[in-house]
C-alpha cells in the first residue's frame, strides 16, 4: 500500500536547525521563537517534568514532530514548549511549528478545525493538548504496528474515527486491517467500515490497494470475519472485486447472500457515480 506524502514547501520559514517555524510570528508564535532560541542557547532551564523524563527522551530514535498552532491558542503554547525541549535534549528529534491561520490550503488539506494538531513523522495525527507522557510514547512507538493498532482502536472507542482519516492514508494499513476486522467489538468493526468508506472518498488508489487483503479475509474460517470482509469490499471495491462478489453469490449459502448482494449494489453505485463524474469533467 502506497502512502501519501506531506511536503512542507511553505514560506516564510525561520530555521533554527532542529526547530523550524513557518509563518510570520505573532501571538504564541513570538513566544515560540523566543523560547526556542533561549532553550537552544541553554539560557532557559528545562521544565521539571522534562527533567524527570530526560533519560527516556534521550533514548528516543530519530523522530519529527509537526505541530499546527494559532496565535491565540493557550493550549498550543504549552504543547509547543514541551516539544521544543524534546529537540534540545535529543539531537535526533526535529520540531516543525506551523501557524495554521497563515496556510489555508494546508489547513484545508489536513482538515484542521481546531488546534493544536500534531503529526508524528507526518503519519500519525492527533488533535488537542497532549501531555508529556503521551508525546514520549508517540515518539517511541510511532513505527510500532501494535501501537498504531491500539491508537486506532482507542480513537474509534472515543468517537474520534473521523480524526483518523489522515493517519489511515499515511500508514501501511494493509498490515493492520486484518487485525482490526477480526476485532470482536462490534463498535470497532463499525468504525473500520466508516474509515474504509472515507478512505475510498479521499484516495481511491489507496483504498483499492487494500482490496487484496480484504479478499483474503473472505476465506477466513470465522464466519463473522468473512461477512465483515464482504461488507468492507463493498465500501472500497471496484470492477475486479465486483466480479469476485458476483462469483461468490453463485456458490454461497443464504447466510451470506444478503451481505454479498448489498456489497455488489454498493460497488455498482460507486462505479456509476465515478463514471458520471468523469463525463462531467470531460465536458
Amino acid at each position: 500500500m502506497e502512502v501519501q506524502e506531506l511536503e512542507l514547501n511553505i514560506f516564510p520559514k525561520i530555521d533554527l536547525g532542529r526547530i523550524r517555524y513557518y509563518g510570520h510570528p505573532s501571538g504564541v508564535g513570538k513566544k515560540v521563537i523566543t523560547e526556542a532560541i533561549e532553550f537552544l542557547k541553554n539560557e532557559r532551564d528545562l521544565d521539571g517534568d522534562v527533567k524527570r523524563s530526560i533519560e527516556r527522551i534521550r533514548e528516543i530514535k530519530a523522530v519529527e514532530f509537526t505541530i499546527f498552532i494559532a496565535p491565540l491558542c493557550a493550549h498550543c503554547a504549552k504543547t509547543v514548549r514541551t516539544l521544543l525541549q524534546f529537540a534540545v535534549v535529543n539531537p535526533g528529534i526535529e520540531v516543525n511549528v506551523i501557524d495554521t491561520t497563515q496556510f489555508g490550503e494546508l489547513q484545508e488539506r489536513l482538515e484542521i478545525v481546531s488546534v493544536p494538531v500534531i503529526l508524528v513523522n507526518r503519519k500519525i495525527k492527533i488533535t488537542g493538548e497532549t501531555k508529556l507522557k503521551e508525546l514520549i510514547e508517540l515518539a517511541e512507538r510511532v513505527d510500532d504496528e501494535e501501537f498504531i493498532y491500539e491508537f486506532i482502536v482507542r480513537m474509534i472507542r472515543e468517537g474520534r474515527a473521523r480524526e483518523l482519516c489522515y493517519t489511515i492514508l499515511n500508514i501501511e494499513m494493509d498490515r493492520i486491517l486484518p487485525a482490526l476486522l477480526r476485532e470482536g467489538d462490534f463498535f470497532i468493526r463499525l468504525g473500520v467500515m466508516y474509515l474504509l468508506e472515507i478512505v475510498s472518498e479521499k484516495n481511491d488508489e489507496i483504498a483499492r490497494s487494500l482490496c487484496p487483503t480484504i479478499v483474503e479475509l473472505i476465506g477466513d474460517g470465522d464466519e463473522r470475519v468473512k461477512e465483515d470482509a464482504i461488507m468492507a469490499l463493498g465500501k472500497i471495491g471496484g470492477e475486479e472485486e465486483l466480479k469476485i462478489l458476483e462469483g461468490l453469490l453463485m456458490v454461497e449459502n443464504d447466510k451470506f447472500r444478503e451481505a454479498i448482494t448489498e456489497a455488489i449494489e454498493e460497488i455498482r453505485e460507486r462505479i456509476v457515480l465515478v463514471s458520471n463524474r468523469v463525463k462531467v469533467i470531460k465536458r
